[in-house]
């Protein structure tokens, strides 16, 4: 390290002395590296200032030649698991690979906050390979232009062996994440492949639903989070490390986390953060299912992959019809161009006055399987009678995600959506594993018991082959045929 002890006079010193005492305790050598980077910090190249965050490629690269495996974490981050080790991760990923990298596995981008890798030949070409993409002339370039290029390196890293050609270029258009995701899809490095296959070439992507420990880094769990990530990318207890993502890093939250010792020396001051901090983990909902969304922020989300327009509603539930009327509300501003509402049987002449519009079209099928297979939708609700079994509510999920298009969102009503009673919720065990369930949503009050609806959801994941339509347009809105 560049800087001597005390650790205290360094800014924020909680940040640091966490990290010092977490590489104490397991015999790793500790680097904090405030030397001057090659790259001009203050000065411009082509429009754009490098900031700050080039400092880890640097710092990186420079450990790596003198230590045989190197792994980085933010400053904005503090270890939250003082008894998980490095060498468990890395001992894994030896096993199964011939990994020179080890990441973090995500659905989109894959952040470089923590990452592990390995002094080779193989390690330094990446760290070329990404700061060749960082200094590319490229038009509104931004303070994720760090993570783009990453991600761009990465991306060329695993598709030279496959294809002979790699990335040529990186952007700051917002199609980009698609285009990056779209060429890993096409090459069979695709989400799930990484989940199953994990060892690709000289990268291992650690996957944070299915292994455990769970990963390196994690945001923190806060009700604002919950509105923006899944639930394997945010902290849980026990968890190895925890990242504050927002701008005010001198924040109470991550001293208290810190949970420095008074009246302590040494590392005996800081070896004890407090994990189960209730500001740095806030799982809502109830017990048996802690969740990360309430239905109103999962339309919301979605809503920035697909358009929210043609929805399909089986309202066979104990919310009946009255499933309408909020459904309609949540779209989060977006206009509906089609709702197809089956209701099981022949609509009734004042139901088609009270329901019926341009928009809304009652339909009398019992089933999604009753709707043309051509007809696909961004959104469907299966409401089924509270006593409908595993059987029946599978054969209806399977319909449903049949005539999703890429992106879109199926949802099944699980607990207090119109059911009166406890003994009237579906239970969880009906849903296979990948399948998430959200927070309980009082402002989706669907004439039940005044606590908000819980819904079990599943995404139709967006493939290479659905790529372009997916991202243009949404063309496939031109095979529905569903007729009045």
């Amino acid at each position: 390290s560049s800087v001597p002890p005390p650790w205290s006079q360094a800014p924020m010193p909680w940040y640091l002395e966490n990290k010092r005492c977490y590489a104490e305790r397991h015999g790793y050598h500790f680097v904090f590296n405030q030397d001057a980077p090659s790259i001009d910090l203050k000065a411009e190249v082509d429009g754009y200032g490098y900031s700050i965050h080039w400092v880890k490629l640097m710092a990186v690269r420079e450990a790596l030649r003198s230590h045989d495996w190197v792994f980085w974490i933010d400053y904005d981050a503090l270890f939250g698991n003082f008894s998980q080790t490095l060498d468990e991760f890395i001992d894994i990923a030896e096993k199964n690979s011939a990994a020179d990298l080890i990441l973090q596995n995500g659905f989109e981008l894959v952040s470089p906050n923590a990452f592990l890798l390995r002094s080779s030949p193989w390690s330094f070409r990446f760290l070329d390979r990404w700061e060749a993409f960082g200094r590319q002339a490229v038009r509104d370039r931004g303070k994720m232009w760090e993570l783009r290029t990453f991600n761009c390196a990465l991306v060329h890293v695993l598709l030279v062996p496959v294809t002979g050609s790699g990335v040529r270029a990186c952007s700051e258009w917002p199609d980009q994440v698609f285009l990056l995701r779209r060429l890993l899809e096409r090459h069979g490095f695709g989400y799930q492949e990484r989940r199953s296959i994990r060892g690709m070439g000289k990268v291992y992507f650690w996957d944070p639903v299915l292994q455990t420990p769970r990963g390196f880094l994690f945001n923190v769990n806060n009700v604002e989070q919950q509105k923006h990530f899944n639930e394997e990318d945010l902290y849980h207890i026990g968890d190895l490390g925890i990242h504050w993502p927002k701008p005010d890093k001198d924040t109470p939250v991550m001293r208290a986390f810190a949970n420095e010792q008074e009246g302590e020396t040494g590392c005996k001051r800081w070896e004890s953060p407090k994990a189960d901090l209730e500001d740095a983990f806030q799982p809502q909902g109830d017990l048996n299912a802690p969740p990360f969304y309430n239905p109103e922020l999962l339309l919301g989300r979605v809503g920035r992959t697909v358009q929210l327009r043609f929805a399909a509603v089986l309202a066979l539930g104990p919310e009946g019809l009255a499933v309408l009327k909020p459904l309609m509300a949540i779209g989060q501003g977006k206009t509906w161009s089609r709702v197809d509402l089956l209701i099981g049987r022949r609509a009734e002449e004042e139901e088609r006055a009270a329901y019926e519009t341009d928009v809304v079209r009652l339909r009398k099928y019992r089933s999604i399987g009753g709707l043309p297979p051509t007809a696909l939708y961004d959104f469907v609700y299966v409401g089924l009678p509270a006593g409908a079994g595993s059987k029946e509510v599978n054969r209806e999920i399977d319909e449903s995600m049949a005539r999703l298009v890429p992106g879109g969102l199926v949802v099944v009503p699980v607990d207090a959506c119109g059911h009166a009673r406890l003994e009237q919720r579906r239970g969880r065990e009906v849903f296979n594993t990948w399948w998430r369930i959200t927070q309980t949503a009082g402002s989706l009050d669907l004439g039940g018991r005044d606590r908000g609806c819980v819904w079990a959801y599943g995404i139709r994941s967006i493939n290479a082959d659905d790529y372009y339509l997916a991202v243009t347009g949404n063309d496939y809105y031109a095979r529905d045929v569903v007729k009045p």
